[in-house]
């Protein structure tokens, strides 16, 4: 059987509607996964966007920490170290040479917590040393607050000679 030049047209130009439409589907295939990756693409992209972002946020609060690392010292020196309490017992006791008054500190076990430590600070002397040494006592650079005084008269009024006033003081102070 042999086919005319009709059919052999036709025969041709199916051939040719298939090649098309394989060659079709294949781009519209290759398309779409271009456009997908393209998504991915775009949402790696805006993560990077926000981690370069949080990066810059990062640097310029190292350089304003590492700019301020003198008030940082001077604002944690407002605290006590909880392990070494030492300069802040210091503190107390040439508050006690300073006003003349002889001073016992003990520990506050039922006023201490985690972020407090609990001091009971006898002061022995005059009732204006005394006096002297709790305003002395409000400046001392810490965080701290006095919560209880109780106070004992020793000597009769006016007496230069006998024993000394006795006041005890509550001292809750800060920790880092």
């Amino acid at each position: 059987m042999r086919l005319t030049p009709q059919q052999k047209l036709i025969a041709a130009s199916a051939g040719a509607v298939l090649v098309l439409g394989v060659c079709a589907g294949g781009f519209w295939f290759i398309a779409s996964g271009v456009g997908e990756d393209e998504a991915v693409r775009a949402g790696i992209q805006g993560r990077l966007d926000a981690l370069a972002e949080d990066r810059g946020r990062a640097q310029a609060s190292n350089a304003l920490r590492a700019g301020r690392q003198e008030d940082m010292a001077r604002i944690l020196g407002f605290f006590v170290d909880r392990a070494q309490p030492i300069a802040f017992l210091q503190a107390l006791e040439g508050l006690g040479r300073t006003t003349n008054t002889a001073i016992t500190i003990d520990v506050d076990e039922g006023a201490s917590d985690e972020t407090h430590l609990g001091f009971r600070v006898i002061i022995e002397g005059s009732e204006q040393n005394a006096v002297r040494y709790m305003r002395l006592l409000g400046r001392i650079p810490y965080v701290m607050a006095v919560s209880d005084i109780s106070e004992e008269k020793r000597s009769p009024d006016g007496a230069s000679s006998g024993p000394p006033d006795r006041l005890t003081v509550s001292v809750r102070v800060r920790t880092q």
